[in-house]
């Protein structure tokens, strides 16, 4: 069984199959020649709508319609608002335009006003495709730079149609079809031309496929190919809906151009690689940030209350099925808001558990990095203050991630999460059989708290466990514990509700402290009420512990060596202390009052005596026996108390019988609810293993979560390894070059010197300082200051003319008689500014 988190149906009847495919086609740069590819291998007669969207500057006069159109038989047109798409035609989304399907027409809207967004948005056509073509559409994406698509893709995947991108070897840009690529939701990796006749074989092998499926609902095939599944994962799809199950596998044979199942078969026993796609199929491991925003303003609001009420205590919730985690953080980012914001959660103790079976899922949920195009399923206000924008991704406030504990889990078979606040299943069990989902319903209900709620998809319910929770509000997806249990009455969830106002959210209870104070107002009372009826009396507990000391007992408790502090009715005196423990049990198990036998001369004052167990029940409180010690002073005309008699000292032989039966029938009951404690004792263990094994589970979710920081913490080093020794590589070529250029500079065989803008003396070489007198204790002096030889002309002027004009001059000069060649030649910035010049020095003539 897999945990999910996509909703691919809303309602699982509701698969339309029928009609034209509509295929929508994503590319970018590199994009018009892998188009025309593709369309020249596509028939005449193809059975389906083609909708390109092509990145183009927003006031480009596009040339795409004849381009294309020169390639293929088919019409090749301009989408056009309103349009109705008609099979065999390829339409081309116009510049400066994104495009969406609405189920029946094209329409056309403005772009995204980001100035670096696509344009058009292939995300925002293939999801509309995805929502309202369902099954019936596919995404295809050609070469591209950037990563615009990858989003669409999944929701296409995630809806039951088929995706495919472009090959490395085809695309001359790799980047849109890798990014879908690496969603791991692409079902074909092609050529343009090889998906141009591989998508012509697809759409003849759907109308076989709808004729299969009516013949071969139940076959001995899939049974065979769950089982490969099975035996290869370890996880049992057989409890899954057979619909789901069916429409999967299809997909993959629709996708590879199997004919039949027996064959799809054959494929999964000798390519273990299949069968991991298709597992990961079934698990269908995608989300949205705040899908249906309705449904997560509901739940913001119960989280609200939940904090409310937690007032201080620990706050524990479980997200089943959480995919790449989009959800998931969604339900932090509203608990941070309950709290005041991230900066608040340092303050309090919040655990999330984030749990499904696809580790590769898990494994992008712990990072907390998406696609930028997921930002725009998070409202505006949240988009700020817990993501960061990093070049084509976002990512998740250090301080969200560190919130919620990612673990791998099957909610059908490992152990639950206990004592939770929060459990976020959505449509998770909208893919399970009735039974396997009163199975789930059981566990979560046992996993939450006793005002514990329930988060479920908009196409799940709990009618197939209504007595385990109930809605609190008519029209939501929202449901709280049940408080009462099946065996404790009659009144069902539905009944509940039915009696219940309608109106809003229900609040979830008071605040734990005023609770608190509320009850120890209500024991305050209880306590003088039990002292004024009783004043000989023990307020004791279902375990038999005393609870409160009402008289003086000094004469009826016997305390001896090794015996324990905690008072409890074990410490009375024989024989008071076993039939105090009987009527205690027998009180509280039938709600009833319970006297025991007269007891004759005991304690100090010698009286008789006789206990009596009085059950006292409160919803504040919780439920226990006040057992008190009464003074039997029979009437004037009374026997010998029958309890009493002694056989061997005479009385009446028929009220001795009725004094042995009776205590028999006492002695045969306190037996009974002996028996019926070790049964419960024994339930109380299996119940205790459950929840060491819970407590197991999640520090097995502890460890998995430190391992992976391990190994960031190691991939993150030997990346610093790398950049390092990357570095010293480029310092030693650095210093080569270096080196290379010193040896050129001081052996020239001419003098140069070499000053800045500002003309002051940067560099001059050995010649120079042979011929000029300078060295580098001169460099930073102005030229207009430097010390020149007899008769050396001052070269202030000709290097500012140079830096001035930007043009190298020439000079011939006469040094001791002989004639030398001055070349003054300015250099440059990578701005194209002048930063200063060099002069050359050389001897011309002796």
């Amino acid at each position: 069984m897999s945990d999910v988190t996509a909703e691919p149906f809303a309602d699982e009847t509701v698969v339309e199959t029928d009609g034209a495919v509509l295929v929508g086609v994503g590319s970018s740069a590199g994009g018009l020649e892998a188009i025309r590819e593709f369309v020249r291998a596509l028939p005449a007669d193809i059975n389906a709508s083609f909708i390109v969207a092509q990145h183009m500057a927003p006031k480009y006069r596009s040339h795409m319609v004849p381009l294309v159109a020169s390639e293929t038989e088919l019409v090749v047109a301009d989408v056009v608002d309103g349009l109705e798409p008609a099979p065999g035609h390829v339409y081309i989304t116009p510049p400066n335009h994104d495009v969406t399907f609405d189920g029946r027409t094209l329409l056309l809207h403005d772009p995204n006003a980001l100035a670096g967004a696509p344009k058009p948005s292939v995300d925002r056509l293939l999801i509309s495709l995805a929502e309202n073509a369902q099954a019936r559409s596919i995404g295809i994406i050609l070469s591209g730079t950037g990563t615009d698509g990858a989003y669409g893709i999944q929701a296409i995947r995630e809806r039951g149609g088929i995706t495919i991108a472009q090959d490395d070897g085809s695309a001359k840009y790799d980047g849109m079809p890798n990014a879908a690529i690496e969603t791991g939701c692409t079902d074909l990796i092609l050529s343009p031309r090889e998906i141009g006749s591989h998508l012509s074989r697809i759409l003849e092998s759907r109308d076989h496929m709808k004729e299969l499926r009516a013949e071969d609902h139940e076959s001995d095939a899939i049974s065979e190919i769950l089982q490969i599944v099975s035996m290869r994962t370890s996880v049992d799809f057989r409890e899954y809906k057979s619909t789901t199950i069916h429409r999967r596998i299809e997909r993959r044979m629709l996708a590879l151009d199997v004919p039949t199942k027996e064959e799809y078969t054959e494929i999964c026993r000798s390519t273990p690689r299949e069968v991991d796609t298709l597992y990961k199929d079934l698990l269908i491991s995608v989300t949205n940030f705040f899908r249906d925003k309705e449904e997560f303003r509901r739940v913001g609001r119960v989280i609200q209350r939940i904090v409310d009420d937690a007032m201080g205590d620990p706050i524990r919730i479980w997200t089943a099925g959480c995919a790449t985690g989009e959800e998931t953080y969604s339900i932090a980012i509203l608990v941070a808001e309950a709290l005041g914001g991230a900066e608040s959660l340092k303050n309090h103790n919040v655990q999330i558990f984030a749990t499904d079976l696809d580790e590769k899922a898990l494994t992008l949920a712990r990072e907390g990095r998406y696609r930028a195009a997921a930002q725009q399923d998070i409202p505006q206000e949240f988009a700020e203050k817990y993501f960061a924008i990093k070049g084509e991704f976002i990512e998740v406030d250090h301080r969200l991630r560190n919130l919620v504990l990612f673990t791998k889990h099957n909610i059908c078979s490992d152990p639950p999460f206990l004592k939770l606040d929060l459990v976020v299943c959505r449509n998770l069990l909208i893919y399970l059989r009735p039974k396997m989902q009163n199975k789930v319903f059981s566990r979560l209900n046992y996993a939450l708290n006793e005002d514990g709620m329930l988060f479920l998809g908009k196409s799940e319910s709990v009618s197939v466990a209504n007595d385990l929770f109930v809605p609190i509000e008519r029209q939501g997806h929202i449901f709280k514990k049940h408080a009462l249990s099946r065996q404790s009455t009659g009144r069902t969830a539905s009944a509940l509700l039915a009696s219940a106002p309608p109106g809003p959210i229900t609040p979830l209870g008071r605040p734990r402290a005023l609770k608190k104070t509320a009850q120890d107002a209500l024991l305050r009372q209880i306590t003088s009420l039990e002292a004024a009826i009783a004043p000989m009396s023990l307020r004791v507990s279902l375990d038999h512990k005393v609870l409160k000391v009402h008289g003086n007992w000094t004469d009826y408790i016997e305390i001896s060596d090794g015996a324990m502090t905690q008072l409890s009715t074990r410490m009375l005196i024989p024989p008071l202390d076993q039939e105090a423990f009987s009527l205690v049990t027998l009180a509280s198990k039938h709600g009833e009052r319970r006297r025991g036998i007269v007891h004759r001369g005991v304690g100090r004052d010698g009286e008789n005596h006789q206990f009596g167990a009085y059950p006292v029940t409160s919803s504040e409180d919780d439920p226990y026996v006040l057992l008190t010690m009464e003074t039997w002073t029979p009437e004037p005309s009374s026997r010998t108390p029958p309890q009493q008699l002694d056989p061997g000292q005479g009385g009446d032989s028929g009220e001795v019988i009725l004094s042995l039966q009776s205590e028999l029938d006492s002695t045969r009951e306190t037996l009974q609810q002996v028996i019926e404690e070790l049964e419960t004792s024994n339930e109380e263990l299996q119940t205790l293993n459950e929840e060491l094994q819970s407590a197991n589970e999640e520090l097995q979710a502890t460890n998995e979560e430190l391992e992976t920081a391990n190994e960031e913490l190691q991939s993150t080093n030997e990346e610093l390894i790398t950049v390092n020794e990357e570095l010293n590589v480029n310092t030693d070529e650095l210093q080569n070059v270096n080196a290379e250029m010193e040896s050129v500079f001081s052996h020239l065989g001419a003098a140069l010197i070499v000053v800045d803008a500002a003309l002051q003396l940067r560099r001059v070489n050995d010649d120079g300082t042979a011929l000029l007198g300078w060295n580098e204790t001169l460099f930073g002096t102005h030229l207009s200051q430097m010390p020149y030889p007899p008769g050396f002309p001052n070269i202030n002027e000709i290097c500012a003319q140079a830096t001035l004009t930007g043009t190298p001059s020439r000079t011939i000069i006469d040094i001791d008689g002989r004639d030398h060649s001055m070349i003054c030649t300015p250099f440059y910035s990578r701005t194209k500014r002048v930063i200063g010049c060099s002069m050359l020095i050389t001897v011309v003539s002796d």
